[in-house]
């Protein structure tokens, strides 16, 4: 009974693995069933992207000055240390002269014990080679608003940076929607294409069976044959492009050039809305605008940065020196110092630089009324061309719609012997041409629906 047992988990044990490799090669199947979406092309474009992996670096230097900006307001450590060797050991000349011949004239008497004496002791100051270390630590209280000007610079910098970055993930962005657009209407047109060449490679056939029959002549066998040549001749150029579009894609996601693509289709975009809530959009999350008015914080910033420069500066300051002399009583000195600086004439120059400044805020601030007209023309022409990318889509879909009944008529009275054979001929070209115009009027009209996104910011 054990033994029955066994057997029985181990089949079990088989049927489960069994059953756990099946369902593996199932979901990696499906897995490889679906193409890449557009959401997934961006986020692989996203993570790869070199120019955007710049500018992320870039906000973070930028993050990184606005904390040394903000570093300034606390207390700042130095020491300085130095060793130093002098030619000859520093003395003090100490002159008896005047004192002795005073005594000799007050004493006559002690004059040739006092004639005796020294008139002049050299006494030593200090050492022929010694070290002095100082170390202080300095705290700022009042710098006119320095501080505060360059920490309001840096935000504005780092402001500036993740904007700039912004503006460059939108058009990371809208070029990969691009170019997979790009990618959908070439495919599209590459089996459009293949469609006519399959119609006509079966017109050629009818056409040579007829003409064996004697019911027609050569001559319309072979201007079907031409026919057919001509579409092969554009299926090799459209091939090419197609191909060519896919390295650009790829090229966008940082992938090899001759990477396989598979991509899902597209759907239309919902239809924005009125044209007042689309510019408004664009005012409020264009980063442009944005980058442009935190130019003016900075160049507003640093004119009151330049102005603190003709104001005093104070700060107070705690040290400790230690100073190697065998002359001295003590080495160790503490010390504590309350300091100012104060330039209130500089000849002009920080007046000249805050004028400097203050125009360069004028400039940035009408930089940035002519950025906000350009973007509401940009809106309104992108609004536009989406209302204009439907209107041809539907009649792109009315003229698919009666190409493809003219040629089911032109074929049946072409077999009937009812049409002559040129008619079929163009009404084959004009299906296909339908068929090519309406590719472009979708393509066009899901592309004009981001543009308008990418002219709002939203995208």
């Amino acid at each position: 009974m054990k033994i029955q047992t066994n057997d029985f988990r181990r089949k079990l044990y088989r049927t489960i693995c069994l059953g756990l490799e099946i369902s593996l090669c199932l979901l990696m199947a499906v897995g490889y069933s679906f193409g890449e979406t557009l959401e997934q092309a961006w986020e692989i474009a996203i993570r790869e992207n070199n120019q955007l992996k710049a500018k992320q670096q870039i906000v973070a230097a930028a993050d990184a000055g606005q904390d040394a900006a903000h570093a300034a307001r606390m207390p700042k450590v130095t020491n300085a240390t130095s060793y130093t060797v002098l030619s000859s050991r520093p003395e003090y000349e100490l002159d008896f002269s005047p004192a002795l011949h005073a005594a000799e004239e007050r004493f006559p008497d002690l004059a040739p014990l006092i004639q005796q004496l020294p008139t002049a002791v050299d006494l030593p100051v200090g050492n022929q080679s010694f070290m002095v270390s100082t170390t202080q630590a300095i705290l700022p209280i009042y710098t006119g608003g320095k501080i505060t000007s360059l920490i309001d610079q840096a935000q504005a910098r780092a402001e500036q940076a993740r904007y700039d970055a912004h503006i460059d993930l939108l058009d990371l962005k809208m070029g990969v929607t691009e170019n997979y657009l790009l990618v959908l209407r070439l495919n599209r047109i590459v089996q459009v294409l293949h469609e006519t060449q399959n119609e006509l490679a079966e017109h050629v056939q009818h056409t040579e069976s007829l003409v064996k029959k004697g019911v027609i002549t050569e001559n319309i066998h072979l201007a079907a044959q031409v026919s057919k040549a001509e579409i092969d001749q554009q299926i090799l150029q459209a091939e090419q492009g197609f191909d060519l579009s896919k390295s650009a894609y790829n090229r966008y996601l940082a992938r090899p050039l001759n990477t396989p693509v598979n991509l899902e289709p597209m759907g239309l975009q919902p239809l924005s809305g009125d044209l007042e809530i689309q510019t408004q959009l664009a005012l409020e999350n264009r980063p442009e605008l944005k980058a442009l008015a935190s130019k003016a914080v900075e160049s507003e910033a640093k004119s009151r940065e330049y102005r603190s420069e003709r104001l005093p500066n104070m700060a107070v300051a705690g040290g400790y020196t230690y100073l190697e002399n065998d002359s001295l009583a003590e080495n160790n000195y503490a010390s504590a110092s309350v300091c100012m600086v104060w330039t209130p004439i500089d000849g002009g120059v920080s007046r000249s630089k805050e004028r400097a400044a203050m125009h360069q805020m004028t400039a940035v601030n009408r930089m940035r009324d002519e950025a906000r007209s350009g973007i509401e023309l940009q809106v309104r022409q992108a609004w536009l061309n989406e209302r204009e990318a439907r209107g041809r889509l539907e009649v792109a879909r009315t003229a698919v719609t009666q190409a493809t009944r003219n040629l089911e008529i032109v074929r049946k009275q072409f077999e009937e012997g009812v049409s002559p054979h040129s008619d079929y001929l163009q009404s084959v070209s004009l299906k296909t041409q339908a068929d090519v115009n309406f590719t472009n009027a979708l393509c066009d009209a899901i592309l004009a629906s981001f543009k308008l996104k990418r002219a709002t910011g939203m995208i």
